[in-house]
């Protein structure tokens, strides 16, 4: 008895769109973007007459502002518009870390107060247009600043809309990468080194006969200028960037150091049903050896099967049921886990299952060896039945290879990637459709319970693996290996073991995942070497006298934006996967 061999295409798979434009608000977001907004717009409001003053020498007047009216412009600036930098710098110290936070907070409180000192020393002069020189308006300004860099920060910032139902890995940032380690670790010396830095200035200034308000005005400028917040955003940025490109492209990623080793990554297993193959196994060809013939070999083994979920069992019902043939329930069914199962039929023990099953029962193979070794060589999956303890024949099933499968390991290999097929067929078929892939290595007739042991013998080899497959088996091989990749989505069981999952079941976006991996961390080591060369040059500069606060604290807004902005650039990330 034969059928055709499935060839349709597989039904959808679930896809994760999204909006064009950027998600709207939610009314709290929304609260806080204008309580931003209008803190931003006071403190300028605040700031700008502080640093009009300035202009009037340009018309030939010596004029400034009087103290007290500069201390009730730069106060509410201070103390009102800046009291987010005093609350997260505080938080920064209880926690014995530094951040640009608390850099604002002592750059700007060291302006603040010298100003109030000379202030205070005015006497009547406090009210006079012709007062001491001071310096509300470095205060001021930098603190207006630095809430204007916020402010264009979170513009920048990607919003996405997820529709009911959708799954989008929103802690994908929770997980720390390597380069972030070692970001957070140059970051615990980077504030303290700059606090010394700004110290040493101010010492130094002092020592070549500077006024100790000048002094201290460039003791300030180094401590704002640095730029933390720049080096702190290189990896987050363009990992969230990155993650929202992903899942434009149908990867899921749940866990970002998964990125890391994505890029890293020198072989990719495949499992075969399911992911090389469309899942959809068809019988094709029916032996039989036994008194009744195909029909009704077939007919009690899909009996049998009634009691399995494996994808052959349903092969196999579907053909019975096209046959029109009339099935018994079976008694006393057992799966045996990768080899098969086994159950009584009619008052019969039916065995049915692997070679290596029937050959543990003492099941001779032999008068149907020919036969078989033709249909394995096809790349057909075969089915040994026994019936009380002898061969009663065989039925091959066949899986149609997925559509884009050698073009994915074409694309893996042309990235310098090993491609090996994992599977539980016969050497005869694993090498039948390891061929029709372009696959080099097969390990074949490897069950279940195995994958993951051969995936740790080829990481003694010290290579590192990632393990693709559908998650219905082998979600201890997906656990194993370095990064395991669901095709087609996965339970939410197997994205606990698998942190990348392909929302379609497309065996190309494998490639896109590590091409993606890769460009994340280009984007990464960009972002980190303008981060370093900012804070190289500007630190110097700032402790040579050439930068005044206002300036500086400009310069530390945008070098964030700068990052964000340059993360922003994977947007335009276009796939080199080709797709015939």
């Amino acid at each position: 008895m034969t059928a055709t061999l499935l060839d349709d295409s597989l039904p959808p798979a679930p896809t994760v769109e999204h909006d064009s434009r950027a998600a709207p608000l939610n009314p709290d977001a929304a609260g806080r973007r204008r309580r931003e907004l209008l803190t931003l717009g006071v403190a300028a409001l605040l700031t700008l007459p502080l640093l009009g003053q300035l202009l009037l020498p340009l018309f030939g007047s010596e004029a400034r502002l009087p103290p007290l009216v500069q201390l009730a412009l730069a106060a509410p600036v201070q103390f009102w518009a800046g009291a987010r930098f005093y609350r997260a710098g505080w938080a920064a110290l209880r926690r014995s870390r530094g951040d640009r936070d608390l850099l604002v907070a002592l750059g700007t409180s060291a302006a603040f107060g010298l100003s109030l000192v000379l202030t205070l020393a005015a006497g009547p002069a406090m009210l006079s247009w012709q007062g001491p020189q001071l310096h509300y308006e470095a205060a001021a300004a930098v603190v207006t600043l630095v809430l204007l860099g916020r402010v264009l920060e979170a513009r920048a910032r990607d919003r996405i809309a997820v529709r009911p139902g959708e799954r989008e890995a929103a802690d994908a940032l929770g997980s720390r990468r390597p380069v972030q380690r070692l970001v957070d670790r140059i970051g615990a010396v980077f504030v303290p080194a700059v606090v010394a830095v700004a110290a040493a200035t101010l010492a130094g200034w002092l020592l070549a006969g500077a006024a100790p308000s000048t002094a201290i005005l460039h003791a300030v400028a180094v401590l704002v200028v640095a730029g933390p917040a720049a080096l702190a955003l290189a990896a987050p940025a363009a990992i969230l960037v990155g993650l929202g490109v992903a899942a434009r492209r149908g990867l899921l990623i749940a866990d970002s150091a998964a990125l890391e080793v994505a890029r890293r990554l020198d072989t990719v297993v495949f499992d075969k049903t399911g992911t090389l193959t469309l899942g959809r196994p068809a019988l094709v060809e029916t032996l039989a050896v036994a008194p009744g013939g195909e029909a009704e070999l077939l007919r009690l083994l899909a009996s049998a099967q009634q009691g399995s979920a494996h994808p052959l069992a349903g092969a196999l019902l579907v053909a019975a049921r096209e046959a029109g043939l009339a099935l018994s329930a079976p008694a006393g069914f057992r799966a045996l886990a990768g080899r098969g199962i086994e159950a009584e039929v009619e008052g019969r023990r039916l065995l049915a299952g692997t070679r290596r099953l029937l050959a543990e029962r003492g099941v001779g193979t032999a008068p149907l060896e020919a036969a078989a070794g033709r249909l394995e060589r096809r790349g057909l999956t075969l089915v040994w039945v026994a019936l009380e303890g002898g061969l009663a024949g065989l039925l091959a099933l066949g899986d149609a290879l997925r559509p884009g499968a050698a073009d994915a390991v074409t694309a893996l290999q042309a990235r310098g990637l090993e491609v090996v097929l994992l599977t539980g067929d016969s050497r005869r078929t694993a090498d039948a459709v390891a061929t029709a892939a372009g696959i080099p290595r097969v390990l074949a007739e490897v069950p279940p319970e195995r994958k993951a042991g051969e995936i740790a013998r080829l990481q003694g080899e010290g290579r590192r693996v990632a393990m693709v497959g559908d998650g219905v088996k082998d979600a201890p091989a997906l656990a194993r290996a370095e990064l395991g990749i669901v095709l087609g989505g996965g339970s939410e069981a197997t994205l606990e073991s698998a942190p990348v999952a392909l929302l379609r079941a497309d065996p190309l976006l494998v490639a896109e995942t590590v091409d993606l991996a890769r460009a994340i961390r280009g984007k990464i080591a960009d972002n980190l070497f303008w981060a370093f060369a900012y804070n190289a040059v500007a630190i110097p500069i700032a402790v040579l006298g050439y930068l005044s606060p206002a300036v500086a604290g400009a310069a530390m807004a945008l070098s964030s934006v700068a990052v964000i902005g340059n993360a922003r650039l994977l947007e335009r990330y276009r796939s080199r996967v080709r797709r015939d």
